[in-house]
Formats: structure tokens, sequence, C-alpha cells
């Protein structure tokens, strides 16, 4: 392999590397843990999924435990996407129990994506309900959310 080629090639693995760190330094930085007495949420990660039909969606995962002595069902949790001077950029509420894998996540449409995502009409305890001491896993996902999020913030709204 002659020089210039060879200096081709590095300077493709250093675009590659700094293209890498900007994006791992630029992801949201997940919070603390929230402890609200009744409900405590753990993050577990958050990262970024291309979907074929969807574009560019952030994923925001975790669990909740509820501490109370009775089973809850239906807890809903508020999800907030912040910039860098913590102003709200992005908002929504999901409940608990409701996820999907990655590979679906990639490949869903946005009529399949409401359907794993979201409650089911007939008995949404069914499928959400946590008993006391008990966790369940929860899911928020932003499709192209906004470039200015560098932060979110997770707090239980509420619960049945």
């Amino acid at each position: 392999m002659n020089v210039s080629r060879r200096l081709v090639v590095a300077a493709a693995g250093l675009t590659l590397a700094a293209v890498l760190l900007l994006f791992y330094l630029n992801r949201p930085k997940p919070p603390e843990p929230s402890h609200s007495g009744d409900f405590t949420l753990s993050e577990g990660k958050a990262y970024f999924v291309e979907n074929r039909h969807l574009g560019r969606l952030y994923v925001i995962e975790g669990t909740v435990t509820n501490n109370l002595a009775s089973p809850r069902c239906r807890i809903a949790i508020k999800a907030t996407l912040l910039d860098a001077s913590d102003a709200k950029v992005a908002e929504k509420t999901i409940e608990a129990g409701l996820t999907a894998s990655v590979s679906e996540l990639k490949f869903l449409s946005r009529e399949e994506m409401a359907g794993r995502l979201e409650a089911p009409g007939a008995d949404p305890c069914k499928a959400t309900r946590v008993e006391p001491g008990g966790t369940a896993s929860f899911m928020a996902v932003f499709q192209n959310p906004p470039d200015k999020a560098r932060a979110f913030t997770l707090v239980v709204t509420g619960s049945q």
C-alpha cells in the first residue's frame, strides 16, 4: 500500500472516531434514579434506533418499583427531553409494563408501534399490573427527537 493510500485510510479512521466521539458526547444524559415514596424509578439505558418507517427514534428504558401495599396498574410516567439549559424540548407520558424489543423498534410501523407501547383497551390493568414490591419495565420512544435534547427527566404521574 502506498503512502497516499495509507494517509487516506488514516484520515477516514480519524474522521470516524471524531464522529463517534461527538455522538457520544452529545447524547442525552440520564438523571439520577427517582424515588417518590409510592414508586421508585430506575433508569436502565437510553439509546438511538433507526426505524425503517419512522426515522430516528430516541428510546429511554428503565424499571419502576411499586412501593405501595396494594397492587397498582397503569403506572403513568412522564418522560421529558431537556436542552442544555434544562428547557423542555419534548415530552410524552407512557405506561409501565409496555415495551418492545430493539428488533421491533427497527421495523414496526407507527400503528404497530402504538399497538405495542399503548395499553390495550379491553383490560389495560391485565398487561400493566404491578404487585407490591414488584417491578415493571417501561419504555419511552421519541420519534425524530430534537437535536438540542441533552438530558431527560422521568416522573411517575399516576396509577390505578
